[in-house]
């Protein structure tokens, strides 16, 4: 693997687009959303702020970070 390439790849779900388009609607900033997906595709440390934490349950194996704009 290359340096340049992503460490993980990134799934969209239904509702991510969903909230997405949302927060477009809405006039947010999405920059630092942008920044912090690119941090979790490239396997880089979050801010504390962003409280990534592993799933449980029916998601377990799967991640979620805490987000507000």
């Amino acid at each position: 693997m290359s340096e340049n390439e992503p460490k993980y790849q990134i799934e969209r779900t239904a509702v991510f687009r969903k909230d997405l388009k949302k927060a477009k609607k809405r006039g947010l900033d999405l920059s630092l959303l942008d920044a912090v997906v690119t941090s979790l595709q490239y396997g880089e440390e979050l801010p504390e702020n962003n409280k990534d934490h592993a799933l449980t349950g029916n998601r377990t194996g799967t991640q979620r970070m805490s987000y507000t704009i």
